[in-house]
C-alpha cells in the first residue's frame, strides 16, 4: 500500500481521487445505458447506501443521478 501511495503521489494524484474518477464514469455510463435501478447501480460502485451515491453524484456532475439520466439517455 505504502508503495502505490508514493507512486500515485509521484503522478499527483490519489487513490481516492482514481477510485471518484471510475466511480463517476460508470455511473454515466450506466446511467445512459443500463436498466438498472439508482439502488442497484449504487450497491455496484460501492456505496452502502443510495444517498452517499446521490451525494457523490451531485459533487460530479451539480445534478441529481435523475436529473442527468433525463438529460442523457439514449
Amino acid at each position: 500500500p505504502r508503495t502505490l501511495q508514493r507512486q500515485l503521489r509521484l503522478r499527483g494524484t490519489s487513490y481516492s481521487s482514481l477510485l471518484d474518477e471510475v466511480r463517476a464514469s460508470a455511473a454515466r455510463r450506466h446511467l445512459s445505458e443500463s436498466p438498472l435501478s439508482l439502488t442497484q447501480l449504487a450497491a455496484i460502485l460501492g456505496y452502502a447506501e443510495l444517498s452517499a451515491f446521490s451525494r457523490a453524484f451531485h459533487r460530479w456532475h451539480g445534478q441529481s443521478p435523475q436529473q442527468w439520466q433525463r438529460a442523457h439517455r439514449g
